[in-house]
């Protein structure tokens, strides 16, 4: 089956709202405002579940004495799962603030061994997740990590592919529409409201059912 596009979904929106579908998301000022909220809506839905389809690995070898590090292909929507060492075979410690790396840099002296803990520290020049490792490493270490990258915006009509289930995004795409009318008073949103969610509620159960306690990650 194929993947939807940005243009299929926001036809898809447009035929339940009773207008002309297009050949192009931005040949109307509407189409164009649809094709606005289907991003919106596929942002949240991405957000709603650690989709196996937006599942992924990244293998990061360590560098002795650096003790920061670029994750390649990450933003800033990017949820880290796990991570382990796996030269050392064991599991990385995500550290519960930055605040607690910066006490181990300002009041111990500066350790050098395997790293068993990370932050994500900020963002490098083109927006990827930087982590940082304690304690530096003294060797070629290899980590491991394990997240869930969600897809960037819709950005083509027909060359990019949505990763995540429609049927939810089609129906908040369409209750955002809706919204924006204002029409009925509240009740079409209302009726709508509760389609989205149990839609999206049958989306993530299904994905449970297909990635619980088997999920497949790939490699960046």
């Amino acid at each position: 089956m194929a993947l939807p596009t940005w243009l299929s979904l926001t036809n898809d929106v447009l035929k339940r709202l009773r207008e002309s579908t297009v050949t192009t998301v931005e040949q109307t000022d509407y189409s164009t405002l649809i094709g606005i909220f289907v991003n919106e809506a596929k942002r949240e839905v991405e957000d709603a579940w650690n989709w196996d389809s937006l599942s992924t690995s990244l293998t990061l070898p360590m560098v002795a004495a650096q003790r920061n590090y670029s994750l390649t292909g990450t933003h800033s929507r990017t949820r880290i799962l796990e991570a382990y060492n796996t030269t050392r075979r064991w599991r990385m410690q995500q550290a519960p603030t930055n605040q607690y790396i910066n006490n181990l840099l300002a009041l111990t002296v500066t350790q050098n061994a395997s790293p068993y803990v990370y932050d994500i520290f900020n963002y490098d020049s083109s927006g990827q997740l930087v982590i940082r490792v304690n304690p530096v490493p003294t060797d070629t270490d290899s980590l491991i990590f394990y997240m869930v990258n969600p897809q960037e915006d819709l950005a083509d009509d027909s060359t990019t592919k949505l990763l995540v289930p429609k049927d939810p995004v089609i129906q908040l795409a369409y209750l955002k529409a809706i919204n924006e009318r204002g029409e009925d008073s509240g009740r079409a949103s209302e009726i709508q409201e509760k389609i989205y969610r149990s839609t999206l509620a049958e989306a993530i159960s299904q994905d449970d059912i297909h990635s619980s306690g088997n999920s497949l990650w790939q490699a960046v």
